[in-house]
Parts: C-alpha cells; structure tokens; sequence
C-alpha cells in the first residue's frame, strides 16, 4: 500500500466511523470524564494509523474501531482515576458523615495517613464510594487482596481513630 492511499484509507476510515467512536467513548467516559475525550480520540486515531501503516487489512473496520474505542476509552479512565487517589487532598473529596464533632476531615487524613500505603489508597477508594471489585480492578489487584486490604485498613482506622480521639470509657 502506498503512502497516499494509506492516508486516503485513514481519512475516510475516520470520517465514516466519527459517529462510531463519540458514542463508544461517551458509554465509556460517560459525564465525569468528558475531558478525556480528545486524548482517547487521538490515541484511537493512532491506534488504526498504525494498523494501516503496518498493511493490516481490516475485515470488519466498524468492529475494530468500536473495540478500539472502549479499551482505550476503559484505559483513560482507570488512569485518570488512579491519579484522582493519589492526590494529597482526597479526604477533602470524601462527603461528610453525620457524627462526632471529633471526627473532622484533618482527623482522617491523620490516622488514614498512619496506615500502610497499600490500606491507604484502598481505604480512600472505599470511602469515595469504590467497592472492592472496583478497587481491585483500579490497582490491578485480585478481589480477595482488594477485600483484605479493606477490611483490615478499616479495622486499623477504627482502632487509631478509637485510641486516639474517643474517650476510653470506665
């Protein structure tokens, strides 16, 4: 295949699947990742480039496009939740509980900062809302991993959070 008419082939692979792809990284990103549209679309461009440049023919191009589309769609998105974690002022993100006067958001991010890094980052991701198929998939860790490191790392918050700002009682 020549230079031209593999660019000509990509140009109107583009323009025929454009529909194709807004609506597989829309199902994907869905609302809270719309910023991450453009990079998946360029990485999806890159992708079938590299395919045509290779002398790979598609057989089905709208199937190939649309699998394309939700892997890297997929791929943005658990990066991108990934980094969300990572950041210092997660805690701040976690919706407050009705409870103590005691327990104020500076008084997690102490005692969640006590606990190893792995219960940590498995920790945060429980309290904004993840489940530990969720968190297993986010870390690439097994569920059972993912289940151990909650459970314990709440258990471990609960005993700093119990010995450290409650008064014992007796």
């Amino acid at each position: 295949m020549t230079q031209r008419s593999s660019e000509g082939k990509f140009e109107d692979l583009m323009r025929e699947h454009a529909h194709l792809i807004a609506y597989a990284l829309n199902r994907v990103l869905q609302r809270e990742h719309r910023e991450l549209i453009a990079d998946a679309e360029q990485e999806i461009y890159m992708a079938l480039w590299n395919q045509l440049q290779k002398g790979n023919q598609l057989e089905y191009p709208s199937s190939y496009i649309y699998k394309v589309a939700l892997r890297i769609g997929l791929k943005l998105k658990q990066q991108a939740k990934k980094e969300t974690l990572m950041e210092p002022e997660l805690t701040e993100r976690i919706p407050a509980q009705s409870g103590p006067d005691w327990m104020t958001m500076e008084v997690l991010n102490v005692a969640l900062q006590q606990l190893p890094r792995e219960s940590e980052r498995a920790i945060r991701a429980y309290l904004m809302g993840y489940d530990h198929k969720e968190i297993a998939a986010l870390f690439n860790w097994s569920e059972p991993v993912a289940r151990h490191r909650i459970y314990r790392g709440l258990n471990k918050l609960k005993v700093l959070l119990r010995g450290r700002y409650v008064p014992s009682e007796g």
